[in-house]
């Protein structure tokens, strides 16, 4: 992140006081982060799985300015892609003491902007599709938390204990709407800030939690109801071809 910033920063120093076409037109590729905000949340009782943190993001973009360099309309089109180790929440206990943790691998999606040039200030509005690479999960630990009378213990039966044993998972997974507000700002004839602000509600997600590894037994998988609405800001330095 640092290394961003001092790019971020030698990119506006090199533009400083330097003259250069407006025009918001041209393929681009543009490097950033993305703070994302959406945590798993389920009924019943389940605690939710608490997703925040930050994912590096690649974005492709193509966009055309109607009217001369001083300003107009643009309309655009991009695709982005995190990358990196994802997001993992903290594990929590339930009231049956199992653990129940959650992951957001990665993100990707396209989107489609309108916006209105304002000399190099580009303010604009975005829709698109974001998809989410993910798991929710859940374990009985087999540790001094698994009381007796919990649910990972079988209730004094040993058979059901180890057919709970060990740890269960399911993907999450789909898409979601997502709209975006954000400014997009040009540094020189080629290097442009971009910074947005953006809303996704993936809904909600019926998942099996199916067998992980070598866990013995099982009985039937159970089923969970992950949904997340999420935010997130990003920003990002650009190259315009």
């Amino acid at each position: 992140m640092r290394k961003f910033l001092l790019l971020s920063a030698a990119a506006l120093a090199a533009s400083a006081g330097s003259a250069f076409a407006q025009d918001h037109t041209g393929i681009s590729v543009a490097i950033g982060a993305t703070q994302f905000d959406g945590d798993f949340e389920f009924t019943g009782g389940k605690p939710t799985q608490e997703l925040s943190g930050t994912l590096p993001t690649l974005r492709l973009g193509a966009d055309y300015q109607f009217g001369g360099d001083e300003g107009g309309p643009v309309l655009g089109a991009s695709y982005f892609t995190t990358f990196g180790d994802g997001i993992q929440s903290p594990p929590n206990r339930d009231g049956n003491y199992l653990v129940q943790d959650g992951r957001i691998d990665g993100l990707s999606g396209w989107e489609v902007r309108a916006g209105w040039a304002f000399g190099d200030w580009l303010p604009y509005v975005a829709y698109g599709q974001t998809e989410r690479d993910g798991v929710t999960r859940q374990s009985c630990p087999n540790d001094p938390a698994s009381v007796v009378a919990g649910f990972c213990a079988g209730g004094f039966v040993p058979a059901t204990a180890t057919a709970r044993a060990g740890q269960r998972e399911g993907s999450v997974d789909g898409s979601g709407e997502t709209i975006s507000l954000g400014l997009e700002w040009n540094l020189s004839e080629h290097v442009f800030f971009d910074a947005r602000a953006s809303q996704t509600d993936f809904g909600e997600q019926i998942v099996s939690l199916d067998p992980t590894g070598n866990t013995p037994g099982q009985l039937a998988h159970p089923l969970t109801n992950p949904s997340q609405d999420s935010q997130a800001f990003s920003f990002a330095i650009g190259w315009r071809f």
